[in-house]
């Protein structure tokens, strides 16, 4: 699915609307895992899962992917991470992203865990993304 990680890439790089939440990511924003040595904070993103809905239909497959979002902080408190996740979800919930080959018809957040370890504070937010494919 890698349109999917293009759109999400080229939609927090270059749209206006992500301007505070890049600001706020002086280590950026990495697919998959940042490379060794990153400046907090940042943040990473990856496709957990991709699923065909409409599978009995006869239609073509609407995509159904769940993408987590890692935001990491190295600060004593969790202020810095809880300001970086308000400006995410500012720009993904419910957004139009697009996408190579696709509409999507939904950009919804369904879950965010917090937690520390080894004095890094992790954010982790899924979101899911249905693709619908383009009609030719």
């Amino acid at each position: 699915m890698i349109e999917l990680w293009e759109g999400i890439h080229t939609y927090f790089s270059a749209n206006a609307g992500t301007a505070a939440f890049r600001a706020l990511l002086t280590g950026d924003l990495w697919n998959v895992e940042a490379k060794p040595g990153t400046a907090f904070p940042y943040a990473t993103f990856d496709l957990i899962t991709d699923m065909p809905d409409n599978f009995a239909s006869g239609k073509n497959f609407i995509e159904n992917c769940l993408i987590q979002f890692n935001i990491f902080s190295d600060k004593k408190s969790a202020e810095e991470l809880l300001t970086i996740y308000d400006a995410l979800i500012a720009c993904f919930d419910f957004t139009n992203i697009t996408v190579s080959n696709y509409t999507v018809s939904s950009c919804v957040r369904e879950a965010a865990v917090k937690l520390k370890e080894d004095n890094i504070w992790q954010m982790n937010i899924r979101y899911r993304i249905k693709l619908e494919p383009s009609e030719d």
